[in-house]
């Protein structure tokens, strides 16, 4: 029986911040229910439209996509986004989570220049190096990622 699961989410191809994470030799785990577009300060309709699919004896809910890391509590129901591998908000870093027990966000420093001159060299996304230069180095905050998906977790503008 497992003890501790890390989780991993939005690698986006930048491998050197996943193999950052993975020297940490961690258990692996793939989120169980998507909850795609929530963030922390969604609206509890929100949430509750999200998660009323699960059966009721679902206590831990693990997601991803908005690249956003939290812990909450959503009816009665922990709710973890481990935050984002490849484009983090907030500030630099592979975001990720370890469960168990208890919740542990975690960041994991990995050699950002370095990252970006391999997805540059290894892509053939046209923009490439202007993608790479503003996730990697997390040119966009928090505050702006809350005031962009504002609409999507029900408010009309970030609190």
């Amino acid at each position: 029986m497992l003890n501790r699961v890390a989780v991993l989410s939005d690698i986006h191809g930048v491998l050197p911040a996943l193999e950052a994470v993975l020297a940490l030799e961690a258990v692996l785990a793939e989120p169980e229910v998507s909850a795609a577009d929530r963030i922390v300060d969604s609206r509890l309709d929100c949430w509750r439209e999200v998660l009323s699919g699960l059966d009721t004896d679902i206590r831990t809910v693990v997601c991803g996509h908005t690249h956003m890391p939290f812990v909450r509590l959503v009816d009665g129901r922990l709710v973890i986004n481990p935050g984002s591998i490849g484009m983090p908000y907030g500030r630099a870093g592979a975001h990720w989570a370890l469960l168990g027990p208890g919740v542990e966000l975690r960041s994991t420093a990995f050699d950002i220049e370095a990252a970006i001159t391999q997805v540059t060299q290894d892509s053939s996304y046209p923009e490439i190096a202007e993608w790479a230069d503003c996730f990697l180095h997390t040119r966009a905050t928090d505050a702006e990622a809350l005031e962009a998906f504002a609409p999507r977790g029900g408010r009309s503008h970030a609190p």
